[in-house]
């Protein structure tokens, strides 16, 4: 079974499109992790903690979906990097706030 290039085409979009809502769903969760001392370098890997980063950022992967699919094709490529930026500052907020 070999698929058309416009299948192919359909399914990299789809992909692209995951990774994108999971990325943005985990910047939040990887804002408080860079603050809160328990998941500190010395306690936590990188890798690990982005792991858990994406697993926390999961449940929400649906909603971030489909508010991408809501976007301007043609400012996408600009809106999406400022969301990531401005998730990340409400984690560091929110784990600023829980640190204390």
């Amino acid at each position: 079974m070999y698929l058309s290039p416009a299948e192919i085409q359909i399914l990299l979009h789809a992909a692209i499109e995951l990774v994108a809502a999971a990325g943005l769903g985990a910047a939040r969760a990887l804002g408080i992790m860079l603050i809160l001392p328990v998941f500190t370098r010395s306690q936590i890997g990188g890798l690990i903690r982005g792991c858990l980063a994406i697993a926390f950022g999961l449940p929400c992967l649906a909603h971030v979906s489909d508010g991408l699919q809501a976007l301007d094709p043609e400012t996408s490529l600009i809106q999406i990097p400022l969301l990531g930026l401005k998730e990340v500052f409400v984690g560091v907020l929110l784990g600023t706030f829980l640190g204390i």
